[in-house]
């Protein structure tokens, strides 16, 4: 019972991020890569019930991020600045499940992000701790093997200003969603980024919104393939278009023990508009206890 329930918990620890990341930290006329929770790995959203404690979790997802090409409005790649983006996110979180419904579960979360920006063509570097992010999120378990969910998130203006921090408020919220089938397990997302004014200029910055899936397959109890795609939609605003773009994924689950866990998967963008093309590749560390 006790190897079942640290399973599970490993499970809580493969959530979160936002559209926010790279929209809040890195400032530009022309959007970068990456989608939003681009990041995430399989039994993302696969949260337990009847937890017997509450459970702690430490997650570091990483992804660096190279691009010479972008998306034209014509939804063509077409030349541009060689730009390397590289990001860290460490996130705490600290859940459990309710003694009155045990297959209702509710938590909490801070995230903090470093970035670091290499321009290569302008030979430049910017590079610092991006705007923190903390919110609440709740689950329900309709069946032993089925997930759903939502999040609430917020990020405050405190982060350094050579990676676009301390410019607005954000607020961030998703749903999402879980099913087991045997080995094969898939969960998906659907995230909404309402960005504040700005803090000097008092200009709105355009909502986005973002979707990402994720289909893996138990081959071992060490092993786990795993394919994704991934969307995103900024409206246009302020004199910029819209842009969006699609990116498919491939990866490798590696599941060492039920306290640890490490999902690595590299994306590459397969069509879009009006931003630069996704090429990154993608980690997640879980820690669990």
């Amino acid at each position: 019972m006790i190897e079942k329930n640290m399973t599970v918990k490993t499970n809580v620890s493969h959530r979160l991020m936002t559209a926010s990341i790279l929209l809040a930290c890195l400032s530009a006329s022309t959007a970068y890569a990456e989608t939003g929770r681009g990041f995430i790995g399989p039994l993302e959203y696969q949260l337990p019930g009847n937890l017997s404690a509450p459970i702690n979790i430490l997650v570091e997802y990483g992804y660096i991020d190279s691009t010479h090409r972008q998306w034209n409005s014509s939804g063509s790649k077409v030349g541009a600045p060689d730009v390397r983006v590289n990001v860290s996110l460490t996130k705490y979180v600290h859940a459990w499940t309710l003694e009155s419904n045990p297959n209702i579960g509710v938590g909490w979360e801070v995230i903090a992000p470093l970035v670091s920006v290499q321009n290569n063509s302008a030979h430049t570097t910017a590079s610092g701790m991006a705007d923190p992010i903390a919110g609440g999120f709740a689950w329900y378990k309709p069946t032993k093997d089925t997930t759903i969910g939502t999040d609430f998130l917020f990020q405050a203006p405190l982060g350094n200003s050579s990676v676009g921090g301390g410019d607005r408020w954000r607020i961030i919220q998703s749903v999402f969603g879980a099913v087991q089938f045997g080995g094969l397990n898939y969960t998906a997302d659907l995230v909404w980024d309402w960005p504040g004014k700005n803090n000097s200029t008092d200009i709105k910055a355009p909502t986005t919104l973002s979707t990402h899936h994720r289909v893996g397959y138990s081959v071992t109890s060490l092993l786990m393939p795993y394919i994704g795609v991934d969307y995103e939609r900024q409206m246009a605003k302020n004199g910029q278009p819209m842009n969006y773009e699609a990116v498919a994924d491939v990866g490798m689950m590696f599941t060492f023990s039920p306290n640890y866990s490490l999902a690595v998967h590299y994306g590459r963008g397969l069509k879009g508009e009006n931003r630069s093309v996704t090429d990154a590749v993608n980690a997640r560390f879980v820690y669990v206890w």
